[in-house]
């Protein structure tokens, strides 16, 4: 078993309060629960701990006395492929794959977090592969606020990000050009006008606009009642919020 494993594994007869404080550790939720050979025999996840607790379980219990871990957990063979976990995270509770030699002791742990965020940047993976590295978070990204309404980024790589604007009735983005990234847009919902350079362009479900680097554009919802809803692909160089330069807007936030 790998060194980047360690953190994941508890022996059965480890306590309730010390799996606790492993799974506190890892920051994980969960760890895998094995016996003295190393073959896995369940997986214990700090939900399964609060559980036992609320029946009364006291937490000096070792982990097989308290029957609080899963032995009907899902596993993989670590001869089967991503496809597999793809299938099994398709159910959504499960948040973690056990990964299993031919022996039944614990070759790998694959995360759902680490497959989305290897998915998204296009890598090719088995289940043999050392996850450790992974960042997870690069699939946690929050919804921002802006005056003329909210987006939010769905994919952040290094030379391309995607994201969903949601525009406000009657209001529009700054006239604004990026030096270092050119976009691509296509309305999703809502009606609007998209300016790039000095021409304008009706938009409509469907409608698809792109805005070289170096052009200045502006996104406009001109519906009194409905969302303007667009996917926006950015590709490039660099995606910072200083890489917008602002001509005209709105908000008071022009040569920002």
């Amino acid at each position: 078993m790998r060194d980047s494993l360690s953190p994941f594994v508890i022996e059965q007869e480890t306590s309730l309060v010390d799996a606790f404080r492993a799974i506190d550790g890892n920051k994980s939720g969960f760890v895998i629960v094995a016996d003295d050979d190393g073959h896995v025999l369940g997986t214990l996840t700090d939900g399964d701990i609060r559980r036992a607790i609320i029946a009364g379980v006291d937490l000096s219990a070792s982990v097989s006395a308290s029957k609080a871990y899963r032995a009907d957990f899902i596993a993989l063979s670590v001869d089967q492929g991503i496809d597999d976990a793809i299938d099994i995270f398709k159910q959504g509770a499960i948040d973690f794959i056990p990964v299993l030699d031919g022996n039944g002791r614990l070759a790998n742990v694959l995360q759902k977090k680490q497959l989305y965020s290897l998915l998204l940047q296009c890598e090719n993976a088995s289940l043999g592969d050392d996850f450790s590295s992974v960042d997870g978070s690069l699939i946690d990204f929050e919804v921002f606020n802006r005056p003329w309404g909210i987006y939010k980024t769905t994919v952040l790589q290094d030379k391309f990000q995607s994201k969903i604007l949601q525009v406000k009735p009657k209001s529009q983005l700054s006239l604004q050009y990026h030096n270092y990234r050119e976009e691509y847009w296509t309305v999703e919902s809502g009606m609007g006008v998209a300016q790039v350079g000095e021409s304008r362009f009706a938009l409509v479900p469907g409608s698809s606009v792109v805005i070289p680097r170096g052009c200045k554009h502006r996104l406009i919802n001109t519906s009194e009642t409905e969302y303007l809803v667009v996917s926006e692909v950015q590709i490039g160089d660099y995606f910072g919020e200083d890489d917008i330069v602002r001509i005209e807007d709105d908000y008071g936030r022009a040569g920002d």
